[in-house]
C-alpha cells in the first residue's frame, strides 16, 4: 500500500477522531420536599439539554461539555428534585476541515458521551430515592441543525 492511500486527499494528514478523557465536570442534586415525598406517584421530569464545544488546553483536543438540567415535580406540583450536570468528553481531532469540526464535536462527540453522562445522572436520582427517570436517545444530528438554524436566524435579525 502506498503512503498516500493513507491519507485524505484533502489534507496532509491521517484524519483522527478519538476520545482522551471523560469525566464529570460539575454535579448538584437537591431533593426539597425528601423524605416525604420520594415514594411512588407522579413524576412530571422537565430535562434540558446543551451541548457546549471548546479548544481544550493541548494542541489538537477539543472539549465536549453535556449540560443536563432537570426538575421533577410531584402531584401537588412540588419540586420533588432539581438535578444539574456538566459532563465533559475531551478528544483528539486531527485532519478534520475547520468547517467540519463544529458538527463533528457537536454531533458525535456528544452522541458518544451521553450514554456515560445518562447513566450517571439515572443513578444520581436513584440514589436520592426517587424512581430513575427514563432518559431516551438523543439525535444530537437534529439538535445540531436546530441550534444552526436559529444562530442563522439571530444573524439575520441583527443584520436588518
Amino acid at each position: 500500500m502506498s503512503k498516500n492511500a493513507e491519507k485524505p486527499q484533502n489534507s496532509g494528514e491521517k484524519m483522527t477522531f478519538r476520545p482522551v478523557a471523560q469525566y464529570i465536570k460539575d454535579l448538584s442534586f437537591e431533593c426539597p420536599t425528601a423524605p416525604t415525598e420520594t415514594q411512588g406517584g407522579k413524576q412530571d421530569l422537565n430535562l434540558n439539554l446543551g451541548v457546549q464545544v471548546a479548544p481544550a488546553e493541548r494542541e489538537n483536543q477539543h472539549e465536549v461539555r453535556l449540560l443536563l438540567k432537570a426538575e421533577a415535580k410531584g402531584e401537588q406540583g412540588k419540586t420533588l428534585f432539581m438535578i444539574e450536570m456538566a459532563y465533559v468528553g475531551v478528544y483528539e481531532v486531527v485532519g478534520v476541515a475547520e468547517e467540519q469540526l463544529n458538527a463533528l464535536l457537536n454531533i458525535d462527540g456528544a452522541a458518544l458521551i451521553f450514554p456515560f453522562a445518562r447513566q450517571i445522572f439515572v443513578s444520581t436520582v436513584s440514589a436520592g430515592g426517587y424512581r430513575p427517570p427514563l432518559l431516551e436517545p438523543i439525535n444530537f444530528h437534529a439538535l445540531y441543525l436546530q441550534s444552526q438554524q436559529q444562530l442563522a436566524e439571530e444573524q439575520k435579525k441583527t443584520a436588518s
